[in-house]
């Protein structure tokens, strides 16, 4: 017992003295970047661009905070919180101003799936937008309510899919009845590359009232500077009552007044 006892002795010194001779590697963690750090809070856009053959000036401001294709410098990737967003088309030709959209709220949470953490990802939004009428290359404003749920998966650093299943409450002067509610699916790639963010996305609704839209969009922001980004847009909608129609833009988006 006594020999063992110093046979284990001798075995403990040997191993501290070969720890203390090879010690492992500094353990470093990456923190994530902190909000602070990144974009100003408040945003102001201008750009051009053309809807059905139709050339228009875009103009935008947004209270707060961030979507998913800002400059991502201390948020999470898939994580969008907008509150007062308003955006103003006027027709070049026509020299007519419209309401394009005024979204009092637009929250997106795409977390990705792990083997131990499963989240579910979720949407809310609410507003006033223009939507598809019931002839070509009309438009009329829609005030709505929506939501969503569904799961979102990390195919590789940078790079998120996700798919979310969709309700919507809207209203408008050409709806019947008063209140249409609609089911749809959202689905989409979110890719973080060098130049900046980019998102491809599938949209669809079918309403109770017959009424059927889906929208296909692909989306790149390049970053200029830690405040300053140009984003180029195209989307390809589709309406059962106005046909399809094709858009393109290109804004510039100036983030200001730190909170």
């Amino acid at each position: 017992s006594q020999d063992r006892d110093l046979l284990s002795a001798r075995r403990s010194y040997q191993l501290l003295r070969g720890i203390q001779q090879q010690p492992p590697e500094p353990l470093t963690v990456q923190r994530p970047g902190q909000p602070e750090s990144g974009h100003f809070s408040r945003m102001l856009e201008a750009g051009l661009g053309q809807r059905a053959g139709r050339a228009y000036a875009s103009y935008g401001l947004r209270l707060a905070y961030h979507d998913l294709l800002d400059n991502h410098q201390g948020f999470p990737l898939g994580a969008q919180i907008e509150m007062a967003a308003l955006k103003v088309r006027q027709y070049l030709v026509s020299n007519r101003w419209q309401l394009q959209q005024l979204d009092m709220v637009d929250i997106r949470s795409l977390a990705p799936r792990t083997d131990l953490v499963r989240p579910l990802s979720w949407q809310v939004a609410a507003g006033l937008q223009q939507v598809d009428g019931h002839r070509a290359r009309q438009e009329v404003l829609a005030s709505y309510l929506g939501g969503g749920a569904g799961l979102t998966w990390q195919w590789q650093p940078g790079l998120l899919a996700f798919t979310l299943l969709t309700g919507r409450l809207e209203h408008s002067r050409v709806q019947s009845p008063w209140i249409s509610p609609g089911i749809g699916l959202d689905s989409g790639l979110l890719w973080r590359n060098a130049a900046g963010s980019a998102l491809l996305e599938f949209e669809g609704n079918y309403f109770a009232d017959g009424g059927l839209r889906h929208k296909v969009s692909l989306a790149q922001q390049v970053e200029l500077g830690r405040n300053l980004g140009l984003r180029l847009s195209a989307r390809r909608a589709f309406s059962r009552t106005a046909g399809s129609h094709a858009e393109l833009e290109l804004a510039l988006r100036w983030y200001l007044f730190e909170e």
